[in-house]
Order: structure tokens, then sequence, then C-alpha cells
């Protein structure tokens, strides 16, 4: 199987194919970074294609200074951005069919749809930085310095992001006087 930078290089010379694996190969993710990011399907379909356009048209501006994958998400992180900047109203959410616990996260076992919506209320109050910076950590697995990377930032302020938002959760999540 050949790399992203296998396959950009391809597309840069004029293989339109080569394009179309990289889109398959990371759709999935970058739609469901856009779900975790705006709550909504539709519009999180919309930012992934967004996304994947914006690659097409800025593939030639790719320099291989981090992974094409930080590079991608990196494009839907700032779509993302621009986008819930640009929404009218804070809360229109739709949170049907959305899953922030998968069966492959230990956490399933654990919390009830019912909390699953209210994590995801929580999560989505955070500040932006330390909402993606979460997002990027648990449900997608990024090591810090990728976080940076897609953030634009020092790995000191990704890694103080997080810690920031989980201290947030916690201490709404843990009753007064008790420890999580």
């Amino acid at each position: 199987m050949k790399s992203d930078i296998e396959l950009l290089h391809e597309f840069k010379k004029g293989n339109p194919r080569a394009f179309d694996q990289l889109v398959l190969r990371h759709q999935k993710t970058i739609y469901f970074l856009a779900l975790r990011l705006l709550g909504n399907e539709v519009e999180a379909q919309d930012l992934a294609q967004n996304t994947f356009v914006q690659v097409f048209r800025n593939a030639h501006r790719f320099k291989g200074k981090s992974e094409f994958k930080t590079w991608v998400f990196r494009i839907a992180v700032n779509l993302s951005k621009n986008h819930l900047r640009g929404r009218s109203r804070k809360n229109e959410t739709d949170l049907d069919g959305l899953e922030l616990v998968s069966p492959s996260n230990p956490l399933s076992s654990v919390v009830s749809r019912e909390e699953e919506r209210e994590l995801f209320r929580l999560v989505n109050r955070l500040p932006r930085k330390q909402r993606i910076t979460l997002i990027l950590r648990i449900y997608k697995g990024f090591s810090y310095a990728e976080i940076s990377s897609v953030l634009g930032c020092p790995v000191g302020t990704a890694k103080a992001n997080f810690h920031q938002a989980i201290k947030k959760l916690k201490s709404v999540l843990t009753p007064k006087g008790e420890n999580l």
C-alpha cells in the first residue's frame, strides 16, 4: 500500500486516482472530527467535503514538514473554526445519531446515552482550543506534537489546553468534596 506522501506526489504529477485514494483513506476520520467539532451531521458532511476541496486546490502547497494526515486535520479544524464563527445561533446542534462513545471506546460500557449527550454538551461548552485539543487527543489519539501542528501552537500550549479541558470537565462532573 502506498503512503499518503506517495499518493500526493502521484496526484501532483497528474494522477487523479491517487487523490481519490487519499480521500477514501481519510474521509471517515475527517467526517467524525467535523461531527465532534460541529455537532451536526449535515454540517460535518459539508465540512469534510470542503476539507478535501481545499486539499485538492492546495496540494501544491504541502511541503512535507508534517504528516499529510496532520495537514488535512489542520485544514478541517480551520474550516470548522470559520464555520463556528459564522453560525448565527449557538445551540443549533443536532444530537440525534451523534456518538461520542463508540463500541471500541472503553467508556461505552459505563456511559449511558443520556450521559453521552450531557458529556457532549459539556465538551461543547469548553473554549474552542481546549475542545479541539480534547477531541484530537482522546477521540483521535493524536500526540501533543500532532495537536500542536494542527493548531499551530507550541507543544506546551497543546498540553496546557488538554489539561485545562480535563480540569474543567472534572470540576463540572465531580460533586463537591469528591475526587474522580
